[in-house]
């Protein structure tokens, strides 16, 4: 089975880090796995109902309990609506 490699450019600016190739398929994934050049961060996140009479349609919520449950071996986690948040916006949660 054939793998994909993918080099991160070091400026997240860089608009590469857009390029629909930074992204794999999970059986690439499931051959690289161990790689020691792989990093892989789960960001899920899911979004729940606003209370009645808010402004917001939803409240996004860190999927951190969810990558507790169970995730990709060697993975970590990066919470964006946490510390990679801008939190002086009014979407924050």
């Amino acid at each position: 089975m054939a793998t994909a490699s993918v080099t991160v450019p070091s400026n997240p600016e860089d608009t590469a880090m857009r390029d629909s190739r930074a992204l794999i398929d999970t059986a690439t994934l499931a051959a690289s796995l161990g790689d020691p050049s792989l990093r892989v961060f789960d960001c899920t996140t899911t979004l729940d109902p606003a209370p009645a009479g808010s402004a917001e349609p939803y409240i996004a919520v860190p999927g951190r309990k969810t990558f507790e449950d169970g995730h990709i071996s060697g993975a970590d986690f990066l919470d964006l609506q946490g510390e990679f948040s801008d939190t002086a916006t009014h979407l924050h949660s």
